[in-house]
């Protein structure tokens, strides 16, 4: 770009000399090239808006204030009904209620299993809930099943038989790795294949697919579609009670929070966007090559009525991939940074004890973390979130 200026401003110079009013043509000419260079100085700013933060002066110590035994492996929790202390438990491919007792985790019920029975699905679910408090499960991988809770009250919810439940054409080309509803009849995901755009949205009812209109955020440009369909794969999660989305892409740093109503994407806001390196193959149906392993990986997101919590730890893809040793395994975090639905950085918490992955209350006065505890089973975590201001 800069040789580009340098001779296209000789030319011109050339240009003006050779020329009556010289003088003012060279006002003239300063005068848009100013414009030029302002331009694209704003325009490279845009681009890389806000890859780090300056958290000095905004770091809360927590300390846990309770832990709760699981006599299992888990990768999920949620407290759906804090005051009867249930809680929405997460097994690869299962979902189940447990409740608190003697600050222990005890099987109540199944939700959802793995199968191919009529409330069961192929492969894991993303849950959420509908404007209207319901919930929402939805099988992720093909995504061919999503479940509407008939209504938000714990005897419609604890048996899923109740539920509403639709089906997605399984025929259709589009393969959803990551999904979130709009309402009961619309979804939107981030889909994988030879697609222009990463989101897709389906109505359910009318059996129609509609491209969204982000064009992959702007990034990964150099690739082909296919190849940036898997560059930009990534978990999505909704606002509760709002039309509202957080994506975070899996490999390299990328942030996005956006508005949809089924039609259209709007209101993009970054929260981070560092790109990770890959190399293009050139050919269709091939996924491009990684070429940095000091990339980020797999940030875990949760998200409430108010506000998004990140895991600060920048783990890269040699720490998961790798034989580097490290003082944590890799997926854990003391750090969990805060942001607003504006992608306003509020505040970073500093935990005593080392997390894998969090859930928030929507009421944001508590932060459950999922920990090592005896047996090599589960321990929960909880902390009671302080005022930053």
């Amino acid at each position: 770009m800069v040789a580009i200026v340098f001779i296209i401003s000789t030319m011109i110079r050339q240009f003006l000399y050779e020329k009556p009013f010289a003088n003012f043509m060279r006002v003239l000419y300063l005068f848009l090239l100013l414009i030029f260079v302002s331009c694209g100085s704003n325009h490279r700013d845009s681009k890389n808006k806000m890859t780090s933060y300056d958290w000095q002066g905004k770091e809360v110590l927590l300390n846990a204030v309770d832990s709760i035994k699981v006599d299992t492996v888990i990768d999920y929790i949620m407290s759906i009904y804090p005051i009867n202390d249930v809680y929405l438990v997460e097994y690869p491919y299962d979902w189940a209620l447990f409740i608190k007792e003697d600050n222990i985790l005890k099987f109540k019920s199944f939700l959802l299993k793995k199968g191919n029975g009529p409330s069961e699905v192929l492969s894991s679910a993303r849950f959420a809930r509908l404007n209207d408090g319901r919930f929402f499960l939805g099988e992720c991988i093909g995504s061919e099943k999503m479940f509407v809770s008939i209504t938000d009250s714990l005897t419609s919810v604890e048996d899923i038989s109740l539920w509403n439940v639709n089906k997605r054409d399984g025929a259709n080309p589009f393969y959803f790795e990551s999904l979130q509803p709009v309402n009961e009849n619309i979804i939107i995901g981030g889909v994988q294949g030879e697609n222009a755009s990463k989101f897709v949205a389906y109505n359910i009812e009318q059996e129609q697919y509609y491209n969204l209109n982000d064009n992959y955020f702007f990034l990964y440009n150099e690739l082909l579609d296919f190849e940036r369909s898997f560059a930009m794969e990534g978990f999505l999660l909704k606002k509760p009670d709002d039309n509202k989305y957080l994506f975070t892409t899996t490999v390299g740093l990328n942030s996005i929070i956006f508005d949809c109503c089924g039609e259209s994407i709007t209101n993009e806001k970054i929260i981070y966007q560092l790109p990770a390196s890959f190399k293009s193959s050139g050919e269709k149906g091939k996924r491009p090559k990684l070429t940095d392993g000091q990339t980020a990986y797999n940030v875990s997101p949760a998200v409430t009525r108010n506000y998004i919590y990140m895991s600060d730890r920048q783990v890269t893809v040699e720490d998961v991939f790798g034989n580097k040793p490290q003082e944590l395994p890799y997926n854990f975090t003391k750090d969990v940074v805060v942001f607003d639905w504006d992608a306003t950085p509020l505040c970073k918490y500093l935990l005593d004890k080392p997390i894998r992955s969090m859930f928030v209350d929507n009421d944001d006065s508590t932060l459950y973390g999922i920990a090592v505890g005896d047996n090599n089973y589960d321990l929960i975590l909880e902390y009671r979130l302080k005022a930053w201001n």
